[in-house]
């Protein structure tokens, strides 16, 4: 071993203000060679603390994701943008009805391809930094800038033991310390006292889960099986794989008994949605949720319909008078995220996924899921005891009501057993045919719909 921090540097200020060298950096002598420095920095002296920062720079090249600017949706003024996006679509691609499934796939792929060509032209973009704060202010940066001057102009004259900086930097970095207290503290509070219902799982999130700044989050080596044989996933191709098997297994096999069913009269059905239906639908959309393959966010639809409403219009119609869907609304970016409170979070049951499909599609399955929703309800198709997927029936409801017949069961003298099912890989595994048998059987399903 070999030591690399130079000799008679020091690291640590006492109480008395003495400096003195607790603090050393070896390194093994085949590696000498990649050190390139390795000293102190007594301008990056953290606030409230006694040791001097070591900074020690390697030459070893580490593959690096390039920095990806990013739109800045959020402070952003949309009225040029609608102005250019109206205009580039009267030129290119404008609104009128759809007759042939060749216009539908190109006045899909168009309409996409203008919206993403005005965003990149008129969007102004930034490159978030994984160690800002939302707390942070100009304030703030501007004492930190003066209090690392001050800490390094305190460690120049060191030996100087009334030198006026010393002082000035004491000063200033409670002054810092206290800044930075202060301006977490007020920021939370205000967030926390104007959230709005939906946030409160956010709130709640923030509080529970482990202090992290997401820098460095990955998805560790997988123990996984292959062939029955325990293995180790450590590249990334492998976790793909083994993740991508658990997520999506084997769909089931095709129910035999569904052929010559008879179904009752299909329940009468909307054409096509109207132009009314897509806008609340469209208001509905979180604005801010990350985008599908296309890249394009709800914030988009939702400041620019006034714009998009007569194509969307003749799109959605398509769908439903030529029978025809578009394939870029079948593809999905999948993310990976870890299940919270899990022991360990090397099995792949550890974590989930999350599938974020391209804004016109998700906005259309929107609008059938209401349609579905508003027939199961008029219809009495779904059991009283079921909250999920319902609006209306949310999770505290179902709480209370278990909880209600928990205590009636008490009271009754009864004993209560409850029994929970995860099913797993639900949604993934539906099987399809039944799933439309299920429809039909239920007069759900008809030649529009």
């Amino acid at each position: 071993m070999e030591l690399i921090l130079p000799p008679g540097t020091p690291t640590y200020e006492t109480s008395t203000h003495n400096w003195t060298r607790p603090d050393n950096v070896w390194l093994s002598h085949h590696s000498l060679n990649l050190v390139i420095s390795c000293d102190t920095n007594p301008s990056l002296h953290p606030v409230l603390a006694d040791h001097l920062p070591v900074i020690t720079i390697i030459d070893m090249p580490v593959a690096r994701a390039p920095p990806k600017s990013l739109p800045n949706f959020q402070d952003f003024d949309f009225t040029d943008f609608n102005k250019a996006l109206h205009s580039r679509l009267q030129h290119n691609s404008p609104a009128e009805l759809l007759r042939t499934k060749e216009a539908f796939y190109n006045k899909v792929d168009r309409l996409t391809t203008i919206i993403q060509e005005t965003i990149d032209s008129h969007m102004p973009a930034k490159k978030p930094c994984p160690f800002s704060k939302r707390w942070w202010t100009t304030e703030l940066t501007a004492l930190k800038k003066r209090k690392n001057q001050l800490s390094n102009e305190a460690y120049k004259f060191r030996h100087i033991v009334d030198h006026p900086s010393k002082e000035e930097h004491k000063k200033i970095t409670k002054e810092f310390a206290s800044a930075i207290e202060d301006a977490a503290k007020s920021h939370w509070l205000n967030w926390l006292e104007n959230i709005s219902a939906q946030q409160i799982y956010s709130a709640n999130k923030y509080v529970t889960n482990k202090p992290s700044d997401y820098s460095s989050t990955r998805v560790p080596s997988l123990k996984t099986c292959i062939d029955d044989d325990r293995v180790l996933a450590t590249s990334n191709a492998d976790k793909v794989k083994a993740l991508s098997t658990s997520f999506f297994p084997p769909l089931p096999p095709t129910s035999p008994d569904l052929n010559d069913m008879e179904y009752p009269p299909p329940l009468p059905g909307i054409k096509f949605f109207t132009r009314g239906h897509i806008k609340e639908a469209a208001r509905r959309l979180k604005p801010f949720k990350a985008p599908g393959p296309d890249g394009i966010p709800n914030i988009v639809l939702i400041k620019s319909l006034d714009v998009l409403i007569n194509h969307l219009y003749y799109v959605y119609r398509a769908v439903f008078e030529l029978d025809v869907y578009h394939e870029r609304w079948l593809t999905s970016t999948t993310l990976v995220l870890c299940k919270p409170g899990k022991p360990a979070y090397d099995v792949e049951k550890a974590y989930h996924p999350i599938g974020l499909l391209d804004t016109m599609g998700k906005l259309l399955s929107t609008l059938v899921a209401t349609d579905l929703s508003f027939l199961a309800e008029k219809h009495s198709m779904l059991p009283p005891g079921q909250f999920g997927g319902r609006s209306g029936h949310n999770t505290t409801d179902a709480i209370h009501l278990l909880t209600h017949t928990i205590k009636d069961a008490w009271h009754s003298g009864k004993l209560v057993v409850a029994i929970f099912l995860n099913i797993q890989g639900a949604f993934p595994n539906t099987n399809r045919e039944r799933l439309i048998d299920n429809m039909q059987t239920r007069s759900v399903m008809n030649d529009n719909r």
